[in-house]
């Protein structure tokens, strides 16, 4: 599951109980993560469906009403570039505007690397992941003095244009 929807009046999750059923060899992690049937054999839970609108692989469409940056290389909280980095930035700024998100969340997050340097003046006009957005990005991180994590390595290596490849949406 990427995405969930919880009604809380109905839905208990007695996290101590159900280590202890997985300590025990009831289930494991995952099945509880991902609600298999053999988690669902000792605890049943109602699951339904959930329109798919609300989770929406790296696409913005027609009634769109949350985009899943799949893509890890291209998630705009890391990477400049993603098709839809504006629809982010402009839910992230309205988050700080609120006082959801605070300057020191912001601090904190940039100074562990979870993402990047430029993120309160990202660079406009990278849509596509352009080369000029990448070296930027690149260049604040550098003069931070942030090491790259191996996660930015790896996208680096595998996909230097970070945007160019089609994501698992895409594909099928």
């Amino acid at each position: 599951m990427s995405n969930v929807l919880f009604d809380c009046s109905q839905c208990r999750f007695p996290l101590e109980e159900i280590f202890r059923e997985i300590d025990a060899g009831l289930y494991s992690y995952t099945d509880f993560h991902q609600m298999t049937p053999r988690f669902q054999q000792h605890r049943p839970y109602r699951i339904g469906p959930l329109d798919p609108a609300w989770n929406s692989f790296d696409r913005l469409e027609e009634g769109t009403r949350l985009i899943h940056y799949t893509n890890l290389c291209t998630q705009p909280w890391k990477f400049p570039g993603h098709d839809h980095e504006d629809v982010w930035f402009r839910v992230f700024e309205d988050a700080r505007k609120t006082g959801l998100i605070s300057s020191e969340d912001v601090d904190k997050t940039r100074l562990r690397g979870y993402v990047r340097q430029d993120i309160l003046q990202p660079g406009r006009g990278n849509v596509g992941g352009n080369a000029a957005g990448r070296a930027a990005s690149d260049r604040a991180d550098l003069s931070q003095g942030r090491p790259r994590t191996g996660a930015e390595q790896a996208c680096q290596l595998t996909n230097p244009r970070r945007g160019s490849s089609p994501s698992r949406a895409q594909r099928s």
